[in-house]
Parts: C-alpha cells; structure tokens; sequence
C-alpha cells in the first residue's frame, strides 16, 4: 500500500516538473515537489513501530523497561570464525542470521526483574516414562537404538512379557512426549501389521525419518546413500542446536535465556504445512519451515542443549489439534507457545502474548489446553508490564 502511493506520488511528481519546466516555470516545479515530498507516507524504516497509528514513540518511553512501544533494534552479524569442519560451516549458512537477529533483540529486551535460578531439563518432565512398564522401557530402549542406527527393529509377540499392541500405543506415545527428544524429532513408529488374522508377531518396522515417505514398502531396507543422507542430517540438526546454544549471552536471567531460544526459531522458522518435514525439528531449524509439532520439539531440543527445564502441551484451538512447550522458572511452571508467538516479531507486545503464560490465560486466549503438565507460576511481566 505505501509502496503503491509512493510511485504514484514520484510519477506525479515527476509529470509536474516535466510539465513546467518546458513551460518556462522550473521554480515552481520545484516548489511543488516540495510540498509533495513532505505529504508523502514514510517507510517503515524511517519510523519505528508505536502499536497506535500515527503516534510516534518518545524517547523517554523507549529507553526503559516496560516499554509502552516497541523499541528500535540493531542487528550485528556475528563474528568471523575458522569452521571446525564442512557440517559447521553449513550450520553456520543456515541459523546465523536468527542467532544475530536474536543476540540483537535479547540485548534490548533483556529484563533484570527475573530470577537466575534455573532448574535443569528432565526428560521425565513430561510423564513419558511415568507410565510406562519395565518391558515398555526395555522397548522404548530397543526402538531409540535402532533408529539411531537407521536400522529395522521387530519383536515376536510370543516373546514379549505383556499387551504387545497396547505397549505399542504406549511407547508412541512416551516418544510424542519427548522420552527421546533428539530420535522423536525426525523419525515415528510405524509397524509393519498389528496382529493382522492368524498372524503370531507384529513386526515394527525402522523408525523412518519424516524425510522420507512412510507409505514405502515396509521391507524396503534403507540403501547406503539413505543412511549417508540421514546421518548427515541428523549431524547438522545437532549441529545447528548446538551452535545456538553457544551464542547465548552470559549472564541473562533464566527467562531472558528462555527468551534467547524462543527468539532465534521466531527469526528463523516461517509456519508451512506443505512440507515433508514440518512436523520435526529438522524441519523448523534446518528447513526453516514447520507447523507447531517441529516448533515445540525444536525449542525442546534447544532447552535440552542448554539444560533448561522443558515439557510438551497440547490442546485443541477451534477444534484442531496444537502442540506448544512449558518451562519451569523460580515462580513455577509457564506455557510457551514460539508458534503462536511468532506471528510478530520478538520485541512487539503482541509477541509476549504467548510468552510465559499461565493457563488461565492461554485457555482465555484460545489454547484449549487438553493434556500435558500444568501451570503452577501465576505471572511474570514482560517488558511491556509493570512488576
């Protein structure tokens, strides 16, 4: 729209000078251009965003937390460096930009108010073991070993101490909850059968990866350039999760560390569910392409690597199934929701909708919590709230 009115106006402008130059009057030619230079609408460059149109911010309020209005943001690339090896390299072509885009959001952002104590991640956070049997988490343990060998995994039910099709459900489950952060992020159980008639054992197939098609034949064993390709993904996945972590700031609090993560996938991952791989963390940090599952499973793992504590939720918006994270912070437990955060930027109040959130308010925003661990914190303000 302001680009539409801005070369209607310059061709305006420019017909006028052409026209009163050949005419003899170039003086008020230039008069008018003037005048219509200083009507024209400025970029959005030119002014920072105020959250009221037509108000702009003052200094004063910009300066300080909590801000009334967004404030200005300067982004610095990183620091050169000598690559390690090739798969740094390409993690570094891939997630720089977000990591410099949120090193430079953090620093502006950062809020002295929070406690720095943290609580190390949990891979039980969630309940995935909770309910699970010793012969489920002999299971669970044979199927994350597998696939981090990319290889078939099968059980004859004859032998398995137990309700083989209910372990199945029950260690699907365990995985969709994280048991694995790192395995459950790019691959799923797909049996082969599940006690088809007559039929003595159910086999589980490879834990194939979401880049590859899960309808191939189920016999089908992965071809050596498969496994090089896999391998290398999963490489530069840990690479990249890896390579965020280094780059956070010492010394933030425990939220603004929360916040340094959330910011980077918010910089880096754009919402599309056209793609294979939306649904992993491969999809959100290698891709930059994902819907809510490789969201929360992405910023999982970057909890994971930096040994904060973390949790999957789910719930039911409208109707359709949504999946978003909890974190612990000294005041209790808070929802996280990086998809829905990510309809604007990471310094706009609009952003920190989304952002530490107690259940009452996520339910009053439209969450339609369902499952997972439940908030205990009441409130923690934002930069944009008083304490």
């Amino acid at each position: 729209m302001k680009k539409s009115v801005l070369r209607s106006a310059a061709a305006l402008a420019a017909a006028i000078i052409l026209a009163f130059t050949l005419s003899g009057c170039a003086q008020l030619a230039e008069d008018i251009l003037r005048a219509l230079e200083s009507a024209l609408p400025v970029t959005e460059s030119e002014t920072p965003y105020t959250g009221d149109e037509g108000t702009e911010a003052t200094p004063e309020v910009s300066e300080g937390i909590p801000y009334e209005y967004s404030p200005d943001v300067t982004v610095e690339p990183l620091p050169s460096e000598d690559f390690t090896d090739d798969i740094e390299r390409e993690a570094s072509e891939i997630i720089d930009g977000a990591i410099a885009s949120a090193l430079a959001c953090t620093k502006v952002m950062k809020d002295g108010r929070h406690s720095d104590i943290s609580y190390p991640f949990d891979g039980e956070a969630g309940g995935a073991f909770s309910e699970l049997t010793d012969e489920e988490v002999k299971l669970l343990n044979n199927i994350t070993a597998a696939a981090s060998r990319y290889e078939t995994f099968s059980i004859d039910a004859a032998d398995f101490n137990g309700d083989l099709k209910k372990s199945y459900f029950n260690v699907s489950t365990a995985l969709l909850a994280g048991a694995d952060p790192f395995v459950s992020s790019y691959t799923e159980i797909m049996p082969v059968s599940v006690f088809p008639m007559g039929a003595t054992e159910t086999k589980y197939t490879r834990l194939y990866s979401y880049f590859f098609d899960p309808y191939k034949d189920p016999n089908e064993k992965l071809s050596d350039g498969d496994v090089s390709k896999l391998s290398h993904d999963m490489a530069l996945l840990d690479r990249i999760i890896k390579r965020v972590v280094r780059f956070m700031p010492e010394g933030l609090s425990t939220y603004d560390q929360y916040y340094y993560l959330a910011a980077v996938l918010s910089e880096h991952v754009m919402y599309d569910d056209r793609r294979p791989d939306c649904f992993s963390a491969f999809g959100a940090l290698v891709e930059g392409r994902a819907v809510c599952e490789g969201y929360s499973l992405a910023y999982y793992l970057l909890c994971k690597e930096a040994n904060l504590w973390c949790a999957l939720r789910c719930g039911l918006p409208e109707g359709t199934g949504h999946q978003w994270n909890m974190i612990k912070l000294d005041s209790g437990i808070y929802n996280v929701d990086v998809t829905w955060c990510d309809v604007d930027t990471p310094v706009t109040r609009k952003w920190y909708d989304n952002f530490v959130k107690n259940d009452e308010y996520f339910n009053d925003n439209g969450h339609a919590i369902t499952s997972g661990v439940s908030s205990t914190g009441t409130r923690e303000p934002s930069p944009y709230e008083d304490s």
